[in-house]
Order: structure tokens, then sequence, then C-alpha cells
């Protein structure tokens, strides 16, 4: 009977080394080139390295965007080649050869591409194709390995957000937030030093994304080169079931409009002044402060031999359909001292026209 128990016990001792090596994990790595490390050997040809896995976030801190993985070759043998194969679009990669040993290990770095409506975590994946050679015989092995993130991946962190409470935009904390219940008293959000967001109401049960960029429009560079003008753009363009109030801080003799971005009109939006200015809307948009009121006479036209489309970009902004870029139409229609449409599209448009004409 005790032979019997410890053969038991050896098959069982075994069993767990079997299992224990064959494990597919990625783990913390204290090593200076890289926050994490995985090892891999020929037998792990289709394995998936999963646990371990790191969140990565479009918006955040410089370690929350981006992972590096040092990929490490069993003893005794070197990676002599990686191809990189990713198979969800919410994240990027690229490789870093190194000297592919165990000493001086290639690095894998992957780096968020979440959209802006990316609200929930969601999976990413992505192939590694390595070769490995043989230090003794020179013999070559082709494993394939998969890295996989389950709901390990968003355009930032989320916060539910609650009634009589007071929140704050930070790269560590993230600037998605979840409206799921009603607020029954006045909750603020601090979306930028310049800019609070106040609720108070149902908002429904959505998630939203309250970043703002303040980098500076081009078209409205050129055509308003005179004035002084700030940015506030909602790069989301948050939608709610009831009224935002917004309070911009701006002086008394500012004037704010909203840009559209699909046609170019500013429009001047139906603020009050009580300290900063303040509107309600139920979609944010992309607004702009100047220091003058606007009239057309002020549109620059000394642009009309260059391309004036925006080329803006943002290395952590996916763009945003149409359809989720309504205009709130916080201007009041038809009143000139509350709507003033101008055409900028229009002139930016027949700018690029005159180029092209002129090009031929």
């Amino acid at each position: 009977m005790k032979k019997v128990m410890a053969t038991l016990l050896a098959g069982c001792l075994l069993l767990g080394s079997v299992l224990s090596a064959s494990a597919a994990s990625i783990s913390k790595s204290s090593s200076s080139v890289s926050g994490y490390s995985l090892t891999v050997g020929p037998g792990d040809d289709n394995a998936e390295y999963s646990d371990g896995a790191p969140e990565i976030y479009t918006y955040g801190t410089d370690s929350m965007k981006e992972a590096e993985i040092a990929i490490i070759p069993e003893s005794g043998y070197e990676i002599t080649d990686v191809d990189v194969s990713v198979n969800t679009s919410n994240i990027s990669a690229s490789y870093k050869k190194n000297d592919g040993t165990v000493s001086d290990p290639g690095v894998l770095t992957i780096k968020g591409k979440a959209g802006v409506r990316v609200f929930e975590l969601e999976d990413y994946e992505l192939d590694l194709d390595i070769t490995l050679e043989d230090d003794a015989t020179g013999d070559e092995y082709d494993v394939t390995i998969t890295i996989y993130g389950e709901e390990l991946t968003a355009y930032s962190p989320s916060r539910e957000v609650e009634s009589d409470e007071t929140y704050t935009i930070t790269k560590s904390l993230g600037c998605i937030f979840e409206f799921d219940e009603y607020i029954d008293e006045e909750t603020r959000i601090r979306v930028d030093d310049d800019i609070d967001l106040y609720f108070n109401g149902n908002y429904g049960t959505d998630y939203e994304n309250l970043r703002v960029v303040t980098d500076s429009i081009s078209e409205i560079d050129k055509a308003l080169s005179d004035l002084y003008v700030d940015y506030y753009d909602f790069i989301a363009s948050p939608k709610f079931a009831t009224a935002v109030e917004v309070e911009i801080q701006a002086g008394t003799e500012a004037y704010i409009y909203e840009y559209n971005k699909k046609t170019g009109d500013l429009t001047l939006v139906d603020a009050e002044y009580d300290g900063n200015w303040i509107f309600e809307t139920k979609t944010l948009g992309t607004y702009i402060v100047t220091d003058e009121e606007i009239d057309e006479s002020m549109l620059s036209t000394s642009t009309a031999d260059e391309d004036s489309t925006d080329d803006t970009e943002y290395d952590d902004v996916d763009s945003v359909s149409d359809s989720e870029k309504t205009n709130p139409g916080t201007g009041a229609a038809g009143s000139p001292a509350l709507a003033v449409l101008l055409g900028i599209g229009s002139l930016c448009a027949a700018g690029l026209a005159a180029y092209r004409k002129a090009a031929r």
C-alpha cells in the first residue's frame, strides 16, 4: 500500500511540474530594460501568454500608455528573429531585437490605441513568430506564441459618478465617467483648469469621455490671427439625456463660440456671466474663447493660396464619426446677438480650390 501511495504521489508531483512548466505567463520584471518579461523555448509553440498581461490605456501616464515585455529565451537558446502580428486595432506593437540572449533579450513594446469612445475594458491580442537557435547544435526552432490581454485596454480608466462629489480629470485617474445613478445633489467634474461641469439630474446609465484638448485649431488661428484665442475641444463629443451646466473661466469682455468641425461655422454661445461664463448643453463640442467679438471683416484672406486642411494630430486621439459630432446648438438660431455664423469653412474650401487651380 505504501508503494502504491508513493507511486501516486510521485505521479502527482510529476504532473504538477509538467503543468507548471507549460504554464504561459508574463511576469513583472526587475530588469532595467522592461517592466515585464516572459520566457519562451522550443516547447512553447502555440502557447498563449495571458496570465500577467499588462493593462494598457490610450490616455494616461507614460507607464499606463505602453508596456515593455522582455522576450527571454530558455537557457541554452538564442532568439534570432521575431515577427510581430497585431490582431486587434486597440493596440500597436514593435520589437527591438537586441542580442536575443538571456542576458540581453529583445523587448516588445505594446502601446494603447483604443478610440475615444472605447469606455470599457476590452481584449487585445498579438502574435509573435519567434526563431530560436540552440547554442550547442545550431538547430533552429520556429515557435509562435500569442499574447492575450483579457479586458485589459480602453481609452482611459473610468470612474462612477455619484451625487454631491467633486472629480478631476488627471492622467492617472482617467477621463471616462460612468453615469449609473440619479444625481440628486450637484456634482462637479473639473475637466480642465479653466472648465468645470456641473451635473444634477438623470444622465442615463452610460459612460462618457470628458477629456478636453486645448491645442490650437489651424483654421481658426489663420482666420483670427489678430485675436487672442483659447481652445477647448471635447474630443469625444459627449452627449447626455439631461443638460449639463458648463462653466468656463474667462473675463467679462470675453466671447465664447462653438466651432463646428464639419462645416467650419462658429456660433456665439448663449452664455451668461456670473463670475465666470455659464451655459447649458446636452452635447459638449469644441469651444473657443476670444478677447473680441468676431465679425466677417476679421477673417483672414491671406491663406487663399494654402491648403487649409486641418492636419492636427493627437498621438492618443482616434477619430470620431460625423454622427457622433452633432452640434448641440447652444447658440440661439436667428438671434443676431447670440448666433453669429461665419463662413470659415467656405473660405477654407475656396482657398484650397484656388491653390489647386494655380498649381495646374
